[in-house]
């Protein structure tokens, strides 16, 4: 089952129609059946929506573990977390290095567990894990970023870190303008590490706009703390 069964599955229990979703998310009726009729999973917009009108939680929606919904009488007395952003933790990961991502790896799989993001982090629309070092010492191998696609490229802001994807690499850098010219982003490590020649063992790659599949700004590092909850902090 899908979170897009989960959604159609909380409607019809809570008596509520696709057309009473689609006004939450100022959408036309036509479009929620298009998009929950569709394959893979659903889009974080619809299962916040769809939580807030039927009742039913946000992970369970996104995961199908856990609790259908709050049980009686059940609170939480964490404000941040009440308040939070539940977003996907993807089984993909973002590689420091330039290592290849294999041809049958989708860009995002089906997610293995959810972050609530507290009161941080809002426009996050999904979290992976880091591997490789060519980011350290800011990444670690094996933390948690929460992301944000971009979708303009024009949008970029040159100095700061995303995850940058291409047919043939899904990779975390600092990003910078290229000598090439505008048609070029510059993808930057910051490890300083050298080999025995004294050249940098992370070196600086141009690669072409067209190249560019998706991008994916860096909002900040996930921790888990607060008992068994979850919550986002922002690193320095």
């Amino acid at each position: 089952m899908t979170s897009k069964d989960r959604i159609n599955q909380a409607l019809k229990d809570s008596k509520k129609k696709q057309a009473d979703l689609g006004r939450e998310l100022n959408l036309k009726s036509s479009s929620v059946s298009e998009m929950l009729s569709s394959p893979g999973e659903a889009p974080t917009n619809y299962i916040q929506a769809a939580a807030k009108i039927t009742g039913f939680l946000e992970q369970w929606l996104l995961t199908g573990e856990g609790l259908k919904r709050k049980e009686p009488g059940g609170t939480n007395n964490n404000p941040d977390i009440q308040k939070g952003n539940i977003i996907p933790v993807y089984d993909t990961v973002a590689t420091a290095g330039m290592t290849l991502v294999q041809e049958d790896q989708p860009s995002y799989s089906k997610p293995t567990e959810s972050v609530n993001t507290g009161s941080l982090f809002r426009d996050a629309s999904a979290a992976m894990r880091v591997y490789g070092d060519s980011m350290f010492p800011k990444y670690q191998a094996g933390c948690m970023i929460a992301l944000k696609e971009i979708i303009d490229p024009d949008n970029i802001v040159y100095g700061e870190d995303y995850v940058v994807e291409t047919s043939e690499q899904r990779v975390l850098k600092r990003l910078m303008k290229s000598e090439k010219g505008e048609e070029y982003i510059e993808l930057n490590s910051i490890n300083p590490q050298k080999d025995d020649r004294g050249r940098a063992v992370f070196a600086p790659k141009d690669i072409h706009l067209t190249k560019l599949r998706r991008i994916f700004k860096v909002l900040g590092q996930v921790r888990y703390e607060i008992g068994g909850d979850t919550i986002i902090h922002r690193e320095p």
